[in-house]
């Protein structure tokens, strides 16, 4: 493996994330091809960029296998190990990118992802705004570790149910009952989105903006 490198995971093409969340990259050829231009402008020969294809689909890339220089594909390796040694880690809007900030990387999104968070990832919606966010990766853009831990602290304890169902657990039984029957926090949270888009969406609209504005931030 090179000694400067940026991770970058295939997806499944025909998977929603890529279908109904990528705005700009519809395949696994155009997002190398967008990774490969905007790397290739940073004017940096040492920096490599790792692509691993995802085990989930059944065609290989063999057609950009050798297709530039500064490109290698490490389909055999571990996903941690490629994630660790990385500089820095691209996605659409993969798992991959959560894993790579558990690790504390630098994360650029691609696509609409859940942790779309500034302070969090980098986030790029076209070419040239992915040249730019890897500048600001050069210029020593820092991820917010307080944040990560607030966010992976919301993860665990209000967005998902605790256990799982191959124990089914006392516990995680009763996680999943509060859930369907919306008693938990995170149901508790919808509920009172829903009930303040339904009050905001009989008033005036600039009543309607002061209203989210106060909810959001006093």
């Amino acid at each position: 493996m090179p000694k400067r490198y940026i991770f970058v995971p295939f997806q499944v093409p025909h998977d929603t994330q890529v279908v109904c969340y990528s705005p700009w990259l519809n395949s696994m050829e155009m997002l190398y091809s967008e990774v490969m231009n905007a790397v290739e402008k940073l004017n940096d020969p040492d920096l490599k960029v790792v692509f691993k294809e995802h085990p989930s689909w059944h065609k290989h890339y063999t057609h950009l296998y050798k297709k530039h220089p500064q490109a290698i594909f490490a389909n055999g390796n571990a996903t941690a190990d490629l994630i660790e040694n990385a500089q820095a880690v691209i996605t659409i809007n993969s798992t991959v990118g959560l894993e790579a900030l558990l690790l504390a990387k630098h994360v650029i999104t691609l696509g609409q992802a859940c942790y779309n968070i500034d302070d969090l990832v980098l986030h790029a919606n076209s070419r040239q705004e992915l040249f730019e966010r890897l500048l600001q990766l050069d210029q020593g853009w820092q991820l917010n570790l307080a944040l990560r831990d607030q966010f992976f602290g919301y993860l665990k304890h209000v967005y998902t149910v605790e256990g799982r169902w191959q124990d089914c657990s006392t516990q995680h039984a009763k996680a999943v009952e509060e859930r369907l029957i919306g008693l938990d926090v995170f149901s508790q949270q919808l509920n009172n989105v829903k009930d303040n888009n339904e009050e905001c969406s009989n008033l005036p609209m600039v009543e309607r903006a002061h209203k989210r504005f106060k909810t959001r931030y006093l």
